[in-house]
């Protein structure tokens, strides 16, 4: 996390409850209370680290094998004398030949770290099928629509009176099909078509970094994505 305030907090706040909310992860916890502090989650089959980018000791003494790096944008360039704190954290995987690193912001602008990361990237997004004409799209902002009649926003969302209108035969997509529609949805790398069978057409290159789109495009003014 960029601090360390906020590594405790969504480690005591977030992470925390939600294992203890699931009976699967919960039966994983262990059972000193000593061994589970804000900053480490001694489990039974691994330890889980929380740390902030500007904490360099914190970032620099484990090996690690799955990286989560949140909010890239908002970490600082470098943490004193260390090195960049993301290169920094990341050197902390090469032990690993399986290691995964996740990377994962709210984008800021074209120049910002994780924006340079997209571009990178095979640029993918996600496409679902329409549950009345099957042909994919994907779900942007200014294809949801309401009756111009209405105009209490809270009460088309408590009401759900807005609906999605699909880019290829405008029929209404209503809320109660989203949760299907998601489930049957596919990545599709930029340059690439993708068929009413869900069939992808066109050259797929090959890239290790694997980012999706999903909400670049309202934050840095392109097509919006929901």
């Amino acid at each position: 996390m960029p601090r360390v305030p906020d590594a405790k907090s969504a480690s005591h706040n977030r992470i925390q409850p939600m294992l203890e909310s699931s009976p699967a992860l919960k039966s994983h916890l262990p059972r000193l209370e000593d061994d589970i502090t804000k900053l480490e989650y001694h489990r039974n089959h691994m330890i889980v680290y929380f740390a902030g980018s500007n904490s360099p000791p914190d970032l620099a003494q484990r090996p690690i094998r799955y990286l989560f790096l949140d909010e890239v944008d908002k970490l600082p360039a470098f943490s004193g004398k260390e090195v960049d704190p993301i290169k920094l954290a990341t050197e902390r995987t090469r032990t690993f030949w399986n290691r995964k690193i996740v990377k994962v912001s709210t984008p800021t602008t074209r120049q910002g770290y994780i924006f340079r990361e997209y571009k990178k990237s095979d640029r993918r997004r996600y496409y679902v099928p329409c549950p009345h004409c099957g042909k994919y799209q994907i779900l942007v902002f200014n294809q949801i629509k309401w009756s111009e009649e209405e105009r209490d926003a809270e009460k088309i969302r408590t009401k759900q009176l807005a609906w999605h209108e699909c880019q290829h035969c405008g029929e209404k997509i209503m809320e109660q099909a989203k949760a299907k529609m998601i489930a049957q949805g596919i990545w599709v790398p930029e340059g690439v078509e993708i068929t009413s069978e869900g069939q992808l057409k066109g050259d797929i290159v090959e890239s290790g970094h694997r980012v999706s789109g999903y909400r670049f495009y309202t934050h840095l003014g392109l097509p919006g994505v929901m």
